[in-house]
């Protein structure tokens, strides 16, 4: 990011000093000049027409102008979990410049993410699977909110770019992976072209796009529990097929469990505060396929163990999305916890 000099925006100018987290853009935060609404400081995003780390990777820069817009939108939304009260919204957004490719948002201050809130393994036990049933019950009413809101139905439908990044991150790069055998991979191959197909044509809800628990910053009470979750990055938001996003989330409280020691029940009372999981067989085998392949594609790349422990985590995720593939009723109710 060295060689990379951000035009502030009008009215927020100021030293500005680096934010760490993420590979696409690049996040400072700016000690402003004069305090704006009484703040002295705010994190400014701000996107070019390349990765951050790679300038030989191409990025469209009406990610911008989706997140932009989707803050936007969001901007005062208030979703809250039931029995646990936790809070769920954006950081606010001051200015969307489009013209630098700049958002200015508020600056939360150095809340920890929730992958590394659950991850350090400090949180209560009784706390924990309030806070997950909080995530699906958020992801749940996020989904059946925004799909009554025609403004935000149609920014994300219009996403095209959000929508063909989220299809090949996970479904376009199965030959490239270096753990699974030949066999595996022309087994999983029909999921691929199941799974691209809905993707590209269905439209059924309006997806976050990247939920995971690096993009939910968390923000505790003074005896450490939850009080509020920041839902972040909006940039790839889209529409699509339920179960998509639901087992993305999956999958990374999963690898909480797998490599942090994080009990599962975390993960399962996520999809099992979702309703539509508990009763509907065909979510239950999205969810599954989709989090198969987001373990054994994303693991190996993340660096979330060491080599023996990611080769085991990936050949689960090929099991997970086969069973799903096949509808196996039994094992995926077993494997979810639902019996």
């Amino acid at each position: 990011m060295e060689d990379i000099i951000i035009k502030l925006s009008k009215g927020f100018e100021g030293e500005y000093s680096i934010v760490s987290g993420g590979n696409a853009n690049f996040t400072v935060r700016v000690a402003l000049n004069v305090p704006y609404q009484g703040k002295s400081t705010v994190i400014v995003k701000h996107g070019e027409a390349f990765a951050k780390y790679s300038k030989g990777i191409a990025l469209d820069l009406c990610r911008m102008k989706t997140e932009g817009k989707a803050l936007e939108i969001m901007n005062g939304k208030v979703f809250e979990a039931k029995e646990s009260g936790i809070k769920f919204r954006t950081p606010k957004l001051y200015h969307h410049d489009l013209e630098n490719n700049n958002l200015v948002m508020e600056d939360l201050g150095n809340i920890p993410t929730l992958k590394e809130f659950v991850g350090s393994g400090k949180l209560k036990n009784e706390d924990l699977l309030p806070l997950s049933s909080a995530l699906g019950n958020f992801l749940h009413m996020f989904h059946d909110q925004m799909g009554k809101n025609e403004e935000m139905k149609k920014l994300a439908k219009d996403n095209e770019w959000g929508k063909k990044i989220g299809i090949w991150r996970e479904y376009g790069i199965l030959e490239s992976n270096s753990i699974l055998d030949e066999d595996t991979k022309l087994q999983l191959k029909p999921i691929v072209d199941f799974m691209t197909k809905r993707m590209e044509e269905e439209n059924e809800i309006v997806l976050m796009g990247d939920m995971w628990p690096g993009n939910l910053l968390v923000k505790t009470d003074d005896e450490g529990r939850v009080k509020e979750i920041y839902v972040v990055d909006w940039e790839m938001m889209r529409t699509g097929p339920y179960g998509i996003e639901l087992g993305q989330l999956y999958a990374e409280c999963f690898l909480l469990h797998f490599f942090k020691g994080v009990d599962v029940k975390f993960a399962n009372a996520m999809v099992q505060s979702y309703p539509l999981f508990l009763k509907d067989h065909e979510v239950q085998r999205m969810v599954a396929m989709q989090a198969g392949f987001h373990l054994f594609t994303w693991v190996p790349m993340a660096s979330w163990g060491g080599k023996e422990e990611t080769e085991e985590c990936a050949k689960l995720g090929a099991k997970i999305a086969l069973e799903g593939w096949k509808g196996n009723r039994k094992w995926i109710e077993e494997f979810f916890g639902l019996n």
